[in-house]
């Protein structure tokens, strides 16, 4: 098999991805990763580059630790997405939410 290994157990819906170099990636990396370079919807106009929902999804996309002070404002900006559903449009109302919901299971993974 060549170098690139890739296994899924289902149990614990958890994916890991081996690359070449042996560095194993979670799911949770990969979709923070795929959603920093996704990006915002291009008709965006209030976007922030470099917000702590981004930091918080960058350092889930590396598998890095959150200090306590990150943990916090992650646990504050799921706080506030709940108020998320008065967002009226939807492809930006999606983009936000799953953005708190990857900062979710950022801060869940750091505790």
């Amino acid at each position: 098999m060549p170098h690139t290994m890739k296994w899924i157990l289902v149990a614990t819906t958890l994916f890991v991805v081996t690359t070449g170099c042996g560095h194993r990636q979670t799911s949770l990396q990969i979709e923070c990763r795929n959603y920093l370079e996704a990006g915002p919807p291009a008709h965006m106009e209030d976007y922030v580059p470099g917000s702590l929902t981004e930091i918080v999804i960058a350092h889930g996309a590396k598998g890095a630790s959150l200090d306590p002070e990150l943990v916090e404002l992650g646990e504050i900006i799921v706080m506030e997405s709940e108020s998320l559903s008065d967002v009226e449009d939807p492809a930006i109302r999606e983009y936000m939410q799953q953005g708190a919901d990857l900062v979710r299971r950022v801060v869940e993974a750091n505790q």
